[in-house]
């Protein structure tokens, strides 16, 4: 079968731009071929010949003096990609759920997804990081960003694996997808992983597989280097205030493979102040096991249930209400024993709430890392303002090598497949919560 497709502004193709979009969608196959002509330009085109799973795909571009042939093979479902990519310049709406892949930020690609309550803004070059979670009615973005900001991060894979520098020269706050290490620099099976590593380091492929007014949805593909996992997962943004994701992890070793898994959600101002409290499921808490924090508030390796817990100034310390700022304070601790997958942070001045659901069998602690400018030295020096909440397969947050020693780690067999599903939301007129579920709907109190 043949087919001819004329896009509709030919004099706005770029062959650059779409040759790097067609790289990033699967082509297996390509070439150039350029010929000196004294001709009128005129469009750019595209002669496709449709196999069964491949096509093989000519665009040629003749300008006045000369023309560009360029052919390559790809799947269709790149091929349709690539099409709905170029259509889509004539057809961003501004209006309901829509997307934006055109944008870049301090030179990564940035994808968009907004409706009228929400704008999500994720950087797939940057370990496919959420760096914004904007309530578009108090244009107020609820996450962290460091005192560092935004790097220009050298787009290859980092040498460094013996320290934290790796992971932290260029944290840029938001939220991140970590695997298969949580925690420390660690060396397992051979394979040394840098800190927070590796998919929260390397770039991911993406691939828009919805575009209506009513549902946004972009698939996001990683395969990493020193593990053999494959992880994909389409984000979602329909008409409400919540974001969706559906993930699935893939071993592609014959062997069987132990990892750990985790979210890295960090919040921060304008949203995060003194007037947030945190709600979570009953469960019980456990402070860090070792003095992490010079400035920590509770009673290292002492387990307590959730909220009240043993300070080290022989006070009850509340862990549901956050710190306010300059406080000069830093806990870690480890919830357990978790009866759902959920949680939520409410500034009760402002009646705004965060919530997040998760697949609890996946994901069964979560770590609490609060820092009310209380670390004094590298990387913060006294600048952060944070709360991280991290649905994790383990716990303490010390490294894959720890989780394996204490039989926590994730084990997929060859081949086997974990899938999970995450969501996140905005409420509002909420003082505190009582539940979150996975369709995005919170039990306000």
């Amino acid at each position: 079968m043949r087919a001819r497709f004329i896009p509709p502004q030919p004099d706005t193709f770029r062959l650059e731009k779409n040759k790097r979009d067609m790289t990033r969608c699967g082509i297996v196959a390509h070439h150039f071929s350029t010929a000196h002509r004294r001709e009128q330009a005129h469009s750019a085109f595209f002669t496709p010949i449709v196999q069964p799973t491949w096509v093989s795909l000519t665009l040629a571009k003749r300008f006045a003096f000369y023309s560009i042939r360029f052919t390559m093979t790809l799947s269709q479902s790149a091929l349709q990609h690539l099409v709905n990519k170029l259509m889509r310049r004539d057809r961003l709406r501004n209006h309901g759920a829509r997307i934006v892949d055109e944008l870049t930020i301090r030179g990564f690609d940035a994808l968009v997804l907004e409706n009228s309550l929400l704008r999500v803004t994720i950087l797939p070059e940057l370990g496919s990081d959420i760096v914004e979670f904007r309530y578009k009615p108090l244009d107020l973005d609820v996450m962290w960003r460091t005192p560092n900001g935004f790097w220009t991060l050298e787009k290859v894979y980092p040498s460094d694996t013996t320290s934290r520098r790796e992971f932290l020269d260029y944290y840029p706050g938001g939220w991140q997808e970590i695997l298969p290490n949580g925690g420390a620099a660690t060396t397992v099976a051979g394979a040394t992983y840098p800190t927070q590593g590796e998919t929260s380091l390397l770039p991911w492929s993406w691939q828009i597989v919805e575009d209506t007014p009513e549902r946004v949805a972009v698939k996001l593909t990683a395969r990493s280097l020193r593990s053999p996992l494959l992880i994909e997962k389409t984000l979602s943004l329909g008409e409400t205030s919540a974001l969706k994701i559906d993930e699935t992890l893939t071993n592609l070793g014959l062997v069987p493979f132990d990892l750990t898994w985790g979210h890295h959600p960090a919040f921060g101002a304008p949203f995060l102040d003194g007037d947030c409290v945190i709600d979570v499921p009953p469960c019980t808490a456990l402070a860090h096991p070792q003095l992490r924090y010079e400035t920590q508030r509770l009673v290292p390796g002492q387990e307590f249930a959730w909220p009240m817990g043993p300070g080290r100034d022989g006070s009850l310390v509340d862990v549901s209400r956050v710190q306010p700022p300059g406080a000069g304070t830093a806990d870690m601790l480890y919830l357990k024993d978790l009866p759902e997958g959920w949680y939520a942070i409410t500034n009760q001045r402002m009646k705004v709430s965060f919530g997040m659901a998760w697949t609890l069998d996946a994901f069964p602690h979560l770590w609490f890392w609060n820092e009310a400018n209380g670390t004094f030295e590298y990387p913060w020096y006294g600048h952060s303002y944070v709360l991280a909440l991290e649905p994790w397969t383990h716990y303490p947050g010390d490294s894959l090598a720890g989780a394996i020693e204490r039989h926590q780690q994730m084990t997929l067999q060859p081949g086997e497949q974990r899938n999970v599903q995450l969501t996140a939301a905005i409420g509002t007129g909420m003082s505190r919560v009582a539940g979150f579920s996975l369709d995005g709907v919170f039990i306000g109190v």
